[in-house]
């Protein structure tokens, strides 16, 4: 599942059946939106991109990968659903994380040539965000100085630290 933040909205595109539905828009809720705040929890291996803006972002269960700032490739939902064809795949952790940042973790990656490497396909948005992974081992991109993952375990990556 892929939560991608746009302003006050939530763009949403759903693994079903082995099949990605096309992207949908969410509103987020009145509250959250006074807030500047978007908040999304799944318990499925899911691809959560703050976007602009101060976010929390939970996974929830199951792998997540969570990006407290934006991508290169946010207005590409192609793009977006090969890296979370990737993300989602059957393969360990650390073959996905290396098929998502250089192509080096198996030939056969679902992501083809679209990378999440900080600094060049993944910004910061200069705000506050707060990520939360919750169970199972998850994968953060975040401003180590001004973003908070409280709870990240020894053995889950920050950025592209391997």
């Amino acid at each position: 599942m892929l939560f991608l933040g746009l302003g006050d909205r939530w763009r949403v595109v759903v693994r079903a059946k082995g099949e990605w539905s096309g992207a949908r828009s969410l509103r987020r809720p009145r509250s959250e939106s006074r807030a500047a705040n978007k908040q999304r929890l799944s318990n499925l291996p899911s691809l959560l991109i703050g976007g602009l803006g101060a976010d929390l972002v939970n996974g929830g269960g199951d792998d997540d990968l969570l990006i407290a700032g934006w991508t290169l490739f946010d207005q590409n939902i192609a793009a977006l659903e090969a890296i979370s064809r990737e993300w989602s795949s059957s393969r360990d952790y650390q073959t996905r994380i290396l098929n998502l940042t250089d192509g080096s973790g198996s030939p056969e990656r679902l992501n083809g040539l679209f990378f999440l490497v900080l600094g060049e396909t993944v910004f910061d948005d200069e705000e506050v965000d707060r990520l939360i992974g919750a169970s199972d081992i998850d994968w953060f991109f975040l401003d180590l100085e001004d973003d908070i993952a409280p709870g990240v375990m020894p053995s889950e990556v920050l950025n592209n630290e391997l």
